[in-house]
Order: C-alpha cells, then structure tokens, then sequence
C-alpha cells in the first residue's frame, strides 16, 4: 500500500502554533490563511481517527474481559434514612430559595421558572428574526450546545482549540 504517513496531532498542533505566530509578527497572507485551514482539516481528521481508535479497543477490551457489573451493583440499595434527610433538606431549601427567586430571577428568563415554559423563548427569537426581515434590519442570532460541548471534548482541549481559531478572552472564559 502506498499510504502517506499521517501526521500526529501535536505536530499538527505546533505547525499551528508556528503559522498562528508568524502571522500574529508579520500579518496574515493569503497563503497562510489556505495553510492554516488545511491543517486544522487535517488536525481534525487525526484526531476523529484517534477517538474511533480508542472507542474500537475499548470494545474489544469489553468483549474479551466481558461484562463484570453483576448482581452486587444491581441489587444496590443507598441506606434509607440518608434519602429521608435528603428529601427533607431539599423540601427546606427549596421553600427558602422559593422566597428570593422572584427577585433574582429577571423578565427575561423563560426556563426553570414557574408559569413559564422554554418554548416561549424558541417563539420569541422566531418573531425577533421574523421582524428582522420585515424590516429588513440585520442582526445576529447565537445558538450554543453546551451539553455536547461539554460531555464530549475535554475542557483544556476545547480552550485551545477556541483560542487556536481566533475566539476571544471573553467567550473562552463563558465556555470555561
């Protein structure tokens, strides 16, 4: 098989590193700008073929050592006066925080507050983009997926990554 030797992630990293540098000295060119995107497509190649690695032997570790969660995890049960007191306590500082909601949380909040459902924030951004229009005014909408940004990528990999494609000081710390 004639296969090109493919480039490890650090060093596609510190190919970036170098040309992100050379252009924060000198500026950005045209060339530069095509040499970037085609390591960050690489960058992201390498690395979509190293988790399908590590996804695949850990498979095969599970189908060679087999399941061990047996019957002990199964018939687990949590001693019950620690529930009772759990309940108890939530009831108590549920009915506490209950008191200053009101005043903490603002209008503009749609979601986790009574009488009010995450749906209404889906219509009102429809009809905010729906006046854009008939205005024919511009404007920007931002949706974010932060539960698969967070449970899927590591948070220092995710940090440089933001950083590494022109992302700001500013929205780097809201992911953090």
């Amino acid at each position: 098989m004639n296969r090109k030797p493919e480039a490890s992630s650090k060093v596609l990293e510190s190919q970036l590193g170098l040309i992100d540098s050379q252009a924060a000295q000198h500026g950005w060119t045209d060339q530069s700008r095509v040499q970037r995107r085609s390591l960050m497509e690489e960058l992201w190649k390498v690395v979509h073929r190293e988790e399908q690695l590590w996804r695949q032997k850990s498979r095969v570790v599970w189908l060679k050592v087999g399941d061990r969660n047996t019957s002990f995890f199964h018939y687990y049960r949590p001693i019950s006066l620690v529930g009772s007191m759990y309940k108890i306590l939530a009831k108590v500082l549920a009915s506490r925080i209950k008191k200053v909601m009101e005043s903490v949380v603002g209008d503009s909040q749609l979601a986790f507050v009574k009488n009010r459902q995450i749906v209404d924030s889906f219509m009102i951004a429809k009809e905010v983009i729906q006046k854009w229009k008939s205005k024919k005014e511009g404007g920007l909408v931002v949706k974010l997926d932060f539960e698969k940004a967070f449970d899927s990528v590591e948070h220092k990999f995710l940090d440089d990554m933001l950083g590494k494609m022109g992302f700001g000081e500013k929205w780097r710390w809201w992911i953090k």
